[in-house]
């Protein structure tokens, strides 16, 4: 779903690619670490460091928990990736 008009969508697509790649490897790698710190932040305290990551893991990625260890797990590939 979206609300935004495709003239505003387009701008600013064409003012997020006006940036050198590295300002938006540097945004992108920004916004990130904002999420993982507010999903971080919404998980239960875990004593166990390797329990928390398989927390944060699963919330990033839902579909993880379906897969079995020895599953391999495939990532739907869209055309708008």
């Amino acid at each position: 779903m979206t609300d935004t008009p495709p003239a505003i969508q387009q701008e600013y697509r064409r003012r997020i690619m006006a940036r050198s790649a590295e300002e938006r490897l540097r945004m992108a790698s920004s916004m990130h670490q904002t999420a993982r710190t507010i999903v971080l932040a919404s998980l239960p305290p875990a004593a166990d460091p390797a329990e928390t990551r398989r927390l944060l893991l699963h919330r990033f990625y839902p579909e993880l928990k379906q897969a079995s260890p020895s599953s391999p797990v495939s990532f739907p590939i869209t055309d708008n990736q």
